[in-house]
């Protein structure tokens, strides 16, 4: 078993540490003590190992430390690995140089502390049992030589995880930087079906739009956002013929197949526009293999009969689209071999085109696809479908497999004979690799909530045993009304708290509704060990009592054995006649005594002890009426429990969320500024113009992180955000703007008077909301933040030189203005929002601090 020392005087942090390792079978090394534990450290008194040693500390300098444990000939074998609050190039380099063979950042994730730990031990192992070997067998001086060389190989290996380390920076970089050519290729996806010459939309069975392209929208004169959502009559006076159409869409529906019409000489009545139009309408099938929308692709074929020009249009435009579109396309010849592809298909694949042109098409599918595609293409081609439309794999030439979206048509020629197969690959691979991971985690909770079902219908049934038990009781015997009676109160105000510590306090209040008694006495059970965490004591006796102990092993007393194997409560009537130890025998004034186990399932989790000076006087009877309490009792215990689990697990969901908002919001500014702070030193003697720059540029992203972490700090603290300055949170939020972004932004504030909560919080809001709207949508260079304070009023101001935005045409969820209305008007304050495209955004709040008589008027 490998021994652990973990040097960190974070208490959380070392708790987490020794919990992980001691259950993965690590021995840990305690250290209260933190100079004598460093101390036999370096004298090679105490030898664990592996150190792990917290870098950021207030009682050592942890480099300092590392050096000094390396440059003892006992303890430098022993490895260190050091541990930061943040990953910082220049801190780690810094622990290697000291002599450190590997770190860690927080927050600590299990697989990764656990594989770097069983790294370092494995290599140590292996170093020092080289080391012996060679020891044995060699002179001293041998031995001093091997050490040394031994010394360089750590070195090399350590220079080799520092660039290590920077790969994997420029990896995810890289990563970064693909995402966003992806998010860039979607929007050029969605521009090409803008500008392809037809008119494609979709519509529902009652004949609403639900999508239409630019040329659809430029036909009847207005906006795409105007006509999704609309109904097709609203466009076309003509009822003869949009009940044609929706005849036509419902049949469509219906029977599940596509429509196709060569030519139709049609009218658009809205523009009075006679043209010609090659028509396809196909259902849209959804998973369940029903059809509500009827997709239609609308080409526009008066030129092509008027002029052969336009014909070179339209090949011409199909060239630039296969060409230079995002989607992988490409041409196959009946004889399934690729004559063309384009560039997104050979990016996507990992071939030039060259490779591949001339091969099957089938050498790109998996060997255990290959059989299907053939006979699918094979279909097409011999006129037994229209199209391939479906999801399939093919084998990068890395080896790696793609998802995609593959559709595929057959292009004929004027006589209708076959041409080639003109196919279109969409990449959704990391979409299928989402989908994979949300079925995983959907099967989680399904077998957690079947669980929970099974958990809860087993106390169901006992409830409802429990309850058959009590009618039953009822009917043989009229006096357990007044005790069912109160035991129904009883368990009314058990239930009225969820706090632990009050609930005990109403146990031992309201068992006296059970049996009368001189003394009582509430237990609790953890792992064999009985606490007494409640008791009313019996006073004739109290000095002898004081001393009696808080806690025993369930062992110890035959009475606790007895309820916990059967059950059921224990009497005993006259304590003198019981031959065997039970609890009672420890308080000599005690004749009589009942108790009774505090149950959940088949779990004993307390016990409920009544103790009487007079013999006799507690009974069987009184057992039963004490179980029934005890029933009450050990439900309240256990829903306390459970309401505390809740609290725990929403204080680590918050947890979880502040890490998250700390990593995507912070990490990212702190490490763009790593990189400019490491290229620095290089730009300033190459370009000292360019440096200044870059040092301003560092200068902007250190502030913006600095707000940033402020910005969180608020959140976590809510109280921050009253007794702060109004004027010192803007500055924060303005700051964390330009930390993250280029925007020039600039701040004006004058007054200082202190505000109420509601007041405050709803300034800090909707400048909060308006910063981020100019952040995500308005594309500005510039923003001016105007904040007076002081006087009866406050006035804030904002305004940015972005594109701007038509309020009319504006959606009302849109940038958040019905949230800032809303809170506007919660504090009586007047909004004002100014905008038009191209001129940037105005918005401005004025609150009055109306006294309750001005207010009345």
């Amino acid at each position: 078993m490998s021994q652990i020392l973990i040097l960190d005087n974070d208490s959380s942090d070392q708790q987490i540490l020794s919990s992980m390792l001691i259950k993965n079978g690590y021995e840990v090394i305690g250290c209260e003590d933190f100079e004598n534990t460093i101390a036999d450290v370096l004298s090679f008194a105490l030898s664990p190992d592996l150190i792990l040693l917290a870098a950021s500390s207030s009682h050592w300098d942890a480099y300092e430390l590392c050096r000094q444990i390396k440059s003892q000939r006992g303890a430098g074998s022993i490895p260190v690995i050091l541990i930061y609050p943040s990953k910082t190039d220049s801190f780690i380099e810094q622990g290697f140089e000291a002599g450190a063979v590997d770190y860690l950042v927080k927050p600590f994730i299990r697989q990764e502390v656990l594989a770097r730990l069983q790294a370092c031990i494995a290599l140590n192992e292996l170093d020092c049992g080289s080391f012996n070997t060679v020891k044995n067998s060699l002179s001293h001086q041998d031995v001093v030589e091997h050490q040394d060389v031994l010394e360089e190989l750590i070195q090399k290996r350590t220079t080799e995880l520092i660039e290590v380390n920077r790969t994997l920076g420029a990896q995810i970089a890289e990563r970064q930087r693909v995402e966003q050519e992806l998010q860039e290729q979607r929007s050029f996806l969605r521009l090409i079906i803008d500008t392809i010459p037809f008119y494609i939309f979709a519509r529902d069975r009652q004949g609403v739009f639900t999508l239409v392209n630019e040329a659809v929208a430029g036909i009847y004169n207005t906006t795409v956002e105007k006509i999704v959502g609309q109904n097709y009559a609203d466009f076309n006076p003509d009822g003869d013929q949009v009940e044609r159409f929706r005849r036509q869409d419902l049949q469509i529906l219906d029977n599940l197949h596509e429509i196709r019409v060569n030519e139709e000489h049609f009218t658009f009545n809205v523009v009075q526009k006679t043209r010609w139009l090659q028509i396809v309408k196909r259902p849209i099938i959804a998973p369940d293999g029903q059809a509500n929308q009827v997709l239609a692709v609308m080409a526009d074929i008066t030129e092509l009969k008027e002029t052969e020009l336009a014909l070179r249009e339209s090949e011409e435009r199909f060239r630039l689209a296969f060409e230079g579109g995002p989607l992988g396309m490409f041409l196959v010849d009946k004889d399934l071999r690729l004559f063309k592809v384009n560039q997104s298909l050979c990016e996507m694949l990992g071939y030039d085109e060259q490779e591949i042109t001339g091969d099957s098409v089938l050498d790109l599918s998996l060997p255990e696809d290959v059989e299907g595609d053939r006979q699918a293409i094979q279909e097409l081609l011999d006129g037994q479908r229209e199209e391939i439309n479906t999801e399939k794999r093919y084998l990068s030439r890395q080896g790696e497999i793609i998802w995609a979206n593959f559709t595929a048509k057959l292009i004929r020629n004027t006589d209708g004979a076959p041409l080639y197969v003109l196919g279109m690959v969409v990449d959704i691979t990391p979409r299928k690799h989402t989908e994979e991971e949300l079925q995983k985690h959907r099967e989680h909770l399904e077998a957690l909530v079947e669980q929970r079902t099974q958990e809860l219908s087993i106390r169901n049934q006992e409830l409802e045993m429990e309850i058959l038990e009590r009618k039953k009781a009822e009917l043989a015997e009229r006096e357990q009304r007044a005790l069912a009676e109160a035991l129904s109160d009883t368990a009314a105000r058990l239930n009225s708290t969820l706090d632990l510590d009050h609930l005990l306090d109403l146990i031992l209040a309201n068992i006296e509704q059970v049996a009368p008694h001189d003394a009582a006495q509430v237990l609790l059970v953890e792992q064999d060990i009985v606490r007494v965490v409640r008791q009313k004591k019996y006073f004739e006796d109290e000095k002898a009592e004081s001393a009696l102990p808080t806690s025993f092993s369930l062992d110890e007393f035959h009475d606790l054995q007895e309820m916990v194997r059967s059950g059921n409560p224990y009497a005993a009537p006259n304590v003198i006649n019981v031959s065997r130890h039970i609890m009672p025998m420890r308080m000599k004034w005690v004749h009589s005594y009942v108790g009774a186990p505090m149950k959940f399932g088949n779990k004993i989790i307390g016990f409920l002890c009544l103790f009487s000076s007079k013999p006799e006087f507690l009974g069987p009877k009184h057992g039963e009426n004490l179980q029934a309490f005890a029933n009450q009792a050990s439900i309240a215990i256990r829903n306390a429990g459970l309401y505390e689990q809740q609290r725990e697990l929403a204080a680590l969901e918050e947890r979880q969320r502040l890490a998250r908002e700390m990593h995507d919001a912070v990490s990212q500014i702190l490490f763009s500024a790593c990189l400019k702070a490491e290229t620095l030193s290089i730009l300033w003697k190459r370009d000292p113009d360019r440096a200044l720059q870059s040092l301003s540029d560092l200068y902007r992203l250190n502030r913006g992180a600095l707000a940033e972490m402020r910005n969180l700090l608020v959140e976590l603290r809510p109280q921050a955000l009253i007794s702060a300055d109004l004027g010192d949170l803007i500055r924060q939020l303005a700051d964390s703007v330009a930390g993250r972004t280029r925007i020039d932004t600039t701040v004006h504030v004058e007054g200082r008077n202190p505000l109420p909560a509601e007041v405050q919080i709803a300034f800090f809001r909707i400048a909060q909301e308006a910063l981020n709207n100019i952040e995500k949508h308005a594309c500005a260079s510039q923003a001016q933040i105007t904040l007076d304070n002081q006087g009866e009023s406050v006035f804030l101001r904002i305004v940015d030189n972005g594109c701007g935005f038509d309020r009319d045409q504006l959606q009302s969820e849109r940038l958040g203005m019905n949230i800032m209305l809303e809170r506007a008007e919660a504090i009586h304050a007047k909004l004002n929002v100014k905008s038009q495209l191209g001129e940037g955004t105005l918005i401005e709040i004025l609150w009055k601090n109306i006294s309750p008589t001005e207010g009345g008027e």
